[in-house]
């Protein structure tokens, strides 16, 4: 079997037709289109606060914020506090590195592999 889609139902989750990251990501936490892509906005561009965000997503700061809260409970991106130069804070959020990321869906996936693996072991 030289595909993954020869054995897997096409709407089955598992059935990716193209390793890449944002399909990953998609597949391991169930993110949406948006939340792929300010991640990957992050991961490649470094830190942004959330209304350089809303203005590259052209959405609204408070849809942007609760996004990267998702994210950030997923534990992909990041968030500290920085200060302006007229004294006032803010928060800019950054995504976790290529190392950290490697790691986690490492993780992930081989925690699902033996919890599915174990359970197919009882039928």
């Amino acid at each position: 079997m030289s595909k993954i889609s020869t054995f897997l139902p096409s709407k089955s989750p598992l059935c990716i037709r193209t390793i890449n990251l944002q399909n990953i990501l998609r597949c391991c936490y169930g993110l949406s289109e948006v939340e792929i892509n300010i991640f990957m906005y992050l991961f490649k561009s470094g830190e942004k606060d959330i209304k350089e965000l809303s203005k590259k997503f052209n959405r609204d700061p408070s849809v942007i914020y609760r996004m990267l809260q998702n994210l950030i409970e997923c534990g992909l991106v990041t968030k500290k506090l920085a200060k302006s130069k007229i004294g006032r804070s803010y928060y800019v959020y950054n995504s976790i590195t290529r190392e950290e990321l490697k790691n986690y869906l490492s993780e992930i996936i081989e925690r699902w592999y033996k919890t599915v693996k174990n359970f197919i072991s009882t039928l």
